[in-house]
């Protein structure tokens, strides 16, 4: 398990669980996954890739019918293919629609 050592032991905002595909740009290559959970503060997913802790991506996913959502994202959580990550760039309506999202479910 990777970790940054300098992360929150606990996550700092509730998360919902939501099983969407998404893609993962990372450098020059493009990688398919899933979603696990999100957040307004990040995203978990699984990634068939190697991507280290602390690397900088951009993730591409939906919520709920929504048109996708474009964010840039920072690594700070990896267990296999399995990670974690924290928002670093997000539109205000597209952080919004997932707050909408995790309000009305069960947090994971």
């Amino acid at each position: 398990m990777d970790t940054n050592p300098n992360w929150p032991k606990s996550r700092q905002t509730p998360r919902r669980s939501i099983e969407v595909p998404l893609s993962v740009t990372f450098g020059s290559a493009t990688f398919r996954g899933w979603s696990t959970d999100v957040g307004t503060g990040g995203l978990g997913m699984t990634v068939a890739a190697e991507i280290a802790v602390s690397s900088e991506l951009l993730v591409e996913f939906a919520v709920e019918g929504r048109t996708p959502i474009k964010v840039r994202a920072v690594v700070r959580y990896r267990k296999g293919f399995k990670y974690g990550l924290e928002f670093l760039m997000i539109t205000p309506q597209d952080l919004e629609a997932i707050k909408k999202y995790v309000l009305a479910g069960t947090t994971a």
